[in-house]
Parts: structure tokens; sequence; C-alpha cells
């Protein structure tokens, strides 16, 4: 699946792989890419800011969240 947020960010989820990306352009117009692997599989709605619960390892923590802003395109 393939979402676009209102910020221009776009984000593709694999139900296969329970992985996710997101690929975005900065103001200085380069461009910032983040990856992670999914704990659950989000639900995600033009309209609504979607919940990424990732798996990333961090010093304090066994998971975090990603929030988008809204999403404005969505193809599976």
């Amino acid at each position: 699946m393939i979402f676009k947020t209102e910020n221009g960010s776009v984000y593709t989820l694999d139900k296969g792989t329970m992985r996710w990306s997101r690929v975005a352009t900065e103001n200085s117009g380069k461009i910032r890419k983040e990856f992670g692997a999914l704990l659950v599989w989000p639900e995600v709605e033009v309209g609504k800011t979607v919940y990424l619960c990732d798996s990333t390892i961090a010093p304090h923590c066994s998971h975090h969240y990603v929030f988008t802003s809204t999403v404005v395109s969505k193809e599976d």
C-alpha cells in the first residue's frame, strides 16, 4: 500500500514483511528517508492521521509510534 500525506510525505507499507518506509522532501530540497518494522498493521483512511507502531529498538523502550499528517490519497 502507498499513501501520501498533506505534508507531501509518501509512505509505503508492506503487509507481507510488516515493513514501512517514508520519503519526504524538506524545505531545503533535501530528501529524507525513514523506515521500520510494524508491530501492528495500521488502518489507513483518507482524511485521517495514521499511527504506525514501530518495533525499532530505542535505548529507553521496545517500540515507538510514528504519527503522520492527514492522509490525502491512498493506493492498495
